[in-house]
């Protein structure tokens, strides 16, 4: 089995971009593929900074020449690359040397969907806040985009699920946990800090909290045909109300 990683690095500084793929050319185990999606003007600059560390067949570096935010790049990544598993970075973000063994040791037949404990990189290369993650919980991740990042999702689940959706850029991580978790068959947790951020976890925001409202408020309308208007309207206040006290 074979991880298609993907690392949108639109509009980010070359060093940055460097690092994401040097943590993933440093990975203990070689079933990986890398796409580095870029604009089109950036795309000589960048190439030379990535294979300053060496030219690897196992790196794809990409620009679709239509602009493209981040949900759009990391879509288009994902759609050039042929990993059962896909999982994707922001340019400065770094994987732990076994993030991606631990990942694949993980995976069963039965596993959709493995994520990891991650912390935070701070500008001088220390790492701090680091976020111990709960088990699995479909309740819990209606009001928390907790499962956050590394993130590895089978394909064929998340294309069943009906993909990335560039539009829903704010809430990307959080719209396709629900619509993967809500198809896969099994969802594991490795409880081992095995992602760097390099930006912070993006607070609560109101453009992002209407963002995740509307996937959220999506997810009942799916999950329960049901649901009144009014129903809604009661489920809207309290999931505010949690995005806030996060």
């Amino acid at each position: 089995m074979r991880v298609s990683v993907v690392v949108d690095a639109v509009g980010a500084p070359a060093q940055l971009v460097r690092e994401s793929v040097d943590s993933v050319r440093a990975q203990t185990v070689g079933a990986w593929e890398l796409c580095v999606v870029t604009a089109p003007g950036e795309l000589t600059a960048l190439r030379r900074a990535v294979e300053r560390g060496g030219v690897d067949d196992r790196v794809e570096m990409r620009a679709p020449s239509e602009p493209r935010g981040p949900a759009g790049a990391v879509a288009d990544g994902v759609g050039a690359t042929s990993g059962e598993l896909v999982t994707w970075l922001d340019a400065g973000d770094r994987l732990d040397p076994t993030a991606l063994a631990r990942v694949l040791a993980t995976i069963e037949d039965d596993v959709d969907f493995v994520y990891t404990d991650e912390d935070q990189l701070e500008e001088n290369g220390s790492r701090s806040a680091p976020r111990l993650k709960p088990d699995w919980s479909p309740d819990r991740l209606r009001v928390s985009p907790y499962t956050g990042r590394l993130a590895a999702y089978r394909r064929a689940t998340l294309d069943d699920a009906g993909g990335i959706r560039p539009e829903l850029a704010l809430a990307l991580d959080h719209d396709v946990a629900l619509r993967v978790g809500e198809r896969a068959r099994r969802v594991a947790h490795v409880p081992d800090v095995l992602f760097h951020r390099r930006v912070p976890y993006a607070g609560t925001t109101p453009e992002r909290s209407q963002t995740t409202l509307d996937v959220l408020l999506e997810e009942l309308q799916r999950l329960g045909e049901g649901v009144t208007d009014e129903e809604l309207g009661r489920a809207r206040i309290g999931l505010l109300s949690a995005l806030i006290m996060q």
